[in-house]
Order: C-alpha cells, then sequence, then structure tokens
C-alpha cells in the first residue's frame, strides 16, 4: 500500500535533510557571548559592556536564526504533503470490508508524522531561546531591525504552512471520527496524539513571532 511506504519515506527525506559533519566544522553556526561562556571571571564584564554595545554576532545570528525558520516551514510542508496523502488512505480503509490492516498501517504512518511535527516543535523552542537572548543583546540599529523583520516575514510564512497542515489534518480527523467503530483503540490514541502534536507546535510559532516582534521594536 502507499501508505506503509510513505512513512519510510518521510523518515529518509527526514535524515538526508542534515548536514554532514564536515560542512559544520567548514562553516560553524554564529553564536552570541550568553552560548559561548556559560561562566567565568569576565561574566560580569561582559554583562555590562551587552547593555552599551550590541553582540558583534547578533546580526549574523538573526541571519541565522531567519533561515532556520524558513527551513522548519519547508518541514512543515513536507510533513503536510503526506498528511493530505492520509486522507485517500482512509477513504480507502473504510471502504473495505475489514479495514483492520489498512487503519493500523494508517495508524504507524500518522505516528511517524507526529513524531515530525514534534521534533519540529523542539526546534521551533530551541530557535525562540535563542531570539530570547538575542533581545537582551538588542539596541536600536538598522541591521538588527531589517534582520528582525527577516524571521518575522519567515514566521508568517511557517504559519501558513501549519494553516495548510491543520486544514489537511482536520479533514483527516472528520474522517476518522465518523468511522470510530471501525477503529482499534491503539488507532485512536495513535490519530489523537497527531492532533495534539500540531497544536502544541502552533504554540512554539506564536512564542517564535512574539520573541521577533520585542526584538523589532527595540531595534526601530
Amino acid at each position: 500500500m502507499k501508505t506503509s511506504r510513505a512513512a519510510f519515506i518521510f523518515l529518509g527525506i527526514a535524515f538526508c535533510g542534515g548536514v554532514s559533519a564536515g560542512q559544520v566544522q567548514a562553516a560553524p553556526a554564529p553564536l552570541l557571548w550568553q552560548e559561548r561562556y556559560y561562566f567565568d571571571a569576565l561574566l560580569e564584564a561582559r554583562d555590562r559592556q551587552s547593555r552599551s554595545e550590541s553582540d558583534s554576532n547578533l546580526v549574523p545570528v538573526l541571519r541565522s536564526i531567519a533561515g532556520e525558520v524558513l527551513q522548519q516551514a519547508a518541514n512543515v510542508g513536507q510533513i503536510d504533503a503526506y498528511v493530505k496523502t492520509q486522507l485517500g488512505s482512509l477513504h480507502y480503509a473504510f471502504h473495505q470490508d475489514d479495514s483492520s490492516a489498512s487503519l493500523k498501517v494508517i495508524g504507524l504512518n500518522l505516528g511517524t508524522l507526529a513524531q515530525g511535527m514534534v521534533q519540529v516543535k523542539n526546534n521551533l523552542t530551541y530557535l525562540t531561546v535563542r531570539s530570547n537572548i538575542a533581545f537582551t543583546q538588542a539596541l536600536p540599529d538598522p541591521q538588527i531591525y531589517q534582520n528582525a523583520l527577516l524571521i518575522l516575514a519567515e514566521t508568517k510564512r511557517l504559519q501558513l504552512e501549519v494553516d495548510s497542515l491543520y486544514s489537511d489534518a482536520s479533514a483527516d480527523d472528520k474522517a476518522i471520527q465518523s468511522h470510530r467503530e471501525e477503529e482499534s483503540s491503539l488507532f485512536i490514541y495513535q490519530s489523537q496524539f497527531f492532533i495534539r502534536s500540531l497544536y502544541s507546535l502552533q504554540g512554539e510559532v506564536f512564542a517564535l513571532y512574539n520573541s521577533a516582534y520585542d526584538i523589532a521594536l527595540r531595534a526601530r
């Protein structure tokens, strides 16, 4: 069935999207001083200095966050593409005399997609933390302001992908709710876990947007 293949393809793409160790060493990600130093004798002096001038890595860090948000938008779009295929699989399964085998495969697919959303949520949490740290360094500066606007623009793009995913996931959930008598308790749990993962993802999008908005207000 197409549904069983979809889960394996999704996992393969998710792992292929990483960066090799050689690439990481060649181009290390920019870090703010709070990310480079946990505690040392100069910590108080660095904190005092940050109140009068921005970290030299602040603009590269904001640009890096914007790029990562764009990547998360692509990941959500990829998840959405697979969610759309599940609706056709559900209709096919519910028209079978015995849908248990098909629903088992679809449940595994929904579980895989839910794990993908959890990973995106964790990535957004990390980016929000970095954005909050950047906020403590932000001062009125046109470059900081423009890069904060870039993060906001990419977050809006991410929100559009999440909206599309929510629409398609709702269609899947409607089909599932209309055939509860044919579903096992495991399948019901997998489908509910999938929907809960989507709800929690939305909260992280709001948190990231609010953080970038604070930076833009301070840098304006």
